[in-house]
């Protein structure tokens, strides 16, 4: 498949089911990276009732950004998206208490090592406009990163089989 021709809504991306996938759309990708967009709002999943998210859910968006990363590579390969699991973080380190409703975030996440069926990706969370201009002084400035980690993940040729060898 071309990147032209593959579908980049999160539903066919992800090994997920509403109302499970929290990522809302995919802004790019390249050969070790995908950045994807989230929006908080009222009635999404671990929304408070103003549409806020505790901050210790960018770890799953996180996790969801790489598994959208995954399912454009399988994508490219002309595979089917697989399931793959996060083994974990030595640190998820965040600048801020929530994620706002309404405001739109970039997950970021960048490839940096994989050996096989295993990987690692150093994740990036920051407000959408990484770059705005000042009204009161007119330079630009980046938007601080508001939350980071280093996931390690698992994904397994074929789930089944693996899933089978768990159960013994």
């Amino acid at each position: 498949m071309t990147p032209e021709n593959i579908d980049l809504t999160p539903e066919n991306l992800l090994s997920h089911a509403h109302p499970m996938i929290l990522i809302d759309a995919v802004e790019s990708y390249g050969e070790d990276f995908a950045v994807a967009l989230v929006t908080p709002a009222i009635g999404k999943p671990f929304a408070d009732s103003e549409g806020n998210v505790p901050a210790w859910v960018g770890m799953e968006y996180m996790a969801q950004s790489i598994g959208i990363y995954a399912g454009i590579r399988a994508q490219l390969e002309g595979q089917p998206v697989r399931v793959g699991f996060l083994l974990g973080t030595r640190s998820y380190e965040v600048e801020t208490e929530q994620f706002c409703s309404g405001l739109t975030y970039a997950v970021q996440v960048q490839k940096i090592f994989e050996d096989g069926s295993l990987s690692a990706f150093e994740c990036t969370i920051y407000r959408h406009q990484r770059i705005h201009r000042a009204q009161n002084d007119g330079q630009d400035h980046a938007e601080p990163c508001l939350a980071r980690a280093v996931i390690n993940t698992f994904q397994p040729d074929n789930i089944d089989e693996f899933m089978e060898g768990t159960s013994r």
